[in-house]
């Protein structure tokens, strides 16, 4: 399996937790980092998440628009993909509402976990 199918899978694998800390079959073979409680507060992990989404689309931006000023470039958001229904479900979908599906909080600790963040130790570089 490449790197990004193993990426792919994990995340598409991510995208079904309902909550942090509940349990998921990941596909066979899929290696992901093993989810420790960090010693962080909630605000905390949720700040760390923020920044890591923040840094994840810039390299993004710079992934899919090679040579071009990234910055410039995550101004706009890409709309109508194969992934807007998992933010903004179609009427009748049994996962709910956009106001009644879990909030990205609750898979903040999951994702970055899988994505092999190491909360663990701390984020003060200026320490």
């Amino acid at each position: 399996m490449t790197n990004a199918m193993t990426r792919r899978a994990a995340f598409g694998a991510i995208a079904s937790i309902p909550a942090v800390g509940a349990a998921v079959a990941l596909p066979v073979g899929l290696v992901v980092a093993k989810a420790t409680e960090p010693n962080i507060s909630r605000v905390d992990l949720l700040y760390a998440y923020s920044e890591w989404l923040h840094f994840e689309r810039l390299m993004l931006m710079r992934d899919i628009f090679p040579g071009q000023n990234h910055h410039e470039c995550a101004r706009s958001v890409p709309c109508n993909t194969h992934a807007s229904w998992f933010h903004f479900p179609l009427r009748g979908d049994p996962r709910g509402t956009w106001e009644t599906i879990p909030s990205p909080a609750s898979r903040a600790l999951a994702v970055m976990t899988t994505a092999g963040v190491d909360l663990t130790k701390g984020g003060r570089y200026a320490l």
